[in-house]
């Protein structure tokens, strides 16, 4: 199971004129389930740092592999996600400035010929969709490869991976390439690349829907616990309509919500029975 973590603004929550910044919840998702998991409001995202390994500790996460963007690339969170027997794969970017360095020189040798370091590969399939065609492929290099440059402080590090994204659009191709670190094996290159993936369904299958669909940015609640009350329950009815059946197949959300707006007092109670 792949359990993302990521941050989220509550933009309506904001008054300029008094001073008062959105509002900011840590949110936790289970990709397989399309399920939120579990919520952390922290005052603001300067914040999300220090929270991540406090909000980690309150989540059922064992066997599970956890996935955050770069801004959770520190010991703190890593040793949090140990201790609570689960695996990670985390975003490496330039705040963690001698981890990056080691990481692209590795792979600008490998790239050169001059590195004979084991290196494990896999690519998704190519998507032709969006008016473009897509492939990511990933290379995995074991630190115990690099074991005598790589600091000690990174509890659990098994695997170094570059992913490079390839685009092709209207003739015109683009090459993208991002650093994670993991603690799964090099070997279970596959599972690496589809954990990264998967991380990206957070904003997608949650925070977009509970903008678009549940009108959350929209909100005008100004109290602080109100609001974070309200978010969780929209992510509480957001998984509930995801996984209710009106004898429909393929029924978007917000069609669901007129469906059952139109006949609640049959539609509701068939709908809890299945939860």
């Amino acid at each position: 199971m792949v359990v993302s973590l990521d941050g989220k603004s509550l933009r309506g929550f904001r008054q300029p004129s008094k001073g008062r910044k959105a509002t900011h919840l840590l949110n936790a998702f289970s990709v397989q389930n399309s399920l939120a998991l579990g919520q952390l409001a922290i005052d603001d995202k300067s914040n999300e740092l220090t929270a991540l390994p406090l909000f980690i500790q309150l989540l059922d996460i064992a066997g599970a592999i956890v996935t955050i963007d770069a801004a959770g690339c520190y010991e703190m969170v890593v040793r949090a996600v140990i201790d609570k027997k689960a695996d990670y794969v985390l975003a490496l970017k330039q705040n963690q400035p001698a981890l990056w360095e080691l990481a692209t020189e590795t792979f600008e040798l490998h790239d050169q010929g001059q590195s004979v370091l084991p290196t494990y590969i896999a690519q998704d399939e190519i998507d032709g969709s969006h008016g473009r065609i897509d492939q990511r492929v990933i290379q995995v290099i074991p630190t115990h490869s690099i074991a005598s440059q790589l600091n000690k402080q990174w509890p659990g590090l098994k695997a170094i991976a570059r992913v490079t994204h390839l685009s092709e659009k209207a003739g015109e191709m683009s090459v993208n390439r991002r650093f994670y670190i993991t603690s799964l094996p090099a070997n279970e290159a596959h599972k690496i690349l589809n954990s990264i993936r998967a991380h990206w369904l957070i904003e997608n299958r949650l925070h977009w829907s509970l903008d678009v669909t549940m009108g959350e940015d929209k909100s005008r609640i100004r109290d602080t616990i109100g609001a974070a009350n309200i978010s969780w329950l929209r992510k509480l009815v957001l998984g509930i309509l995801k996984r209710a059946n009106l004898g429909f197949k393929g029924l978007s959300i917000k069609v669901k919500q007129k469906f059952i707006a139109g006949n609640p007092e049959e539609l509701i109670p068939r709908i809890l029975q299945t939860i």
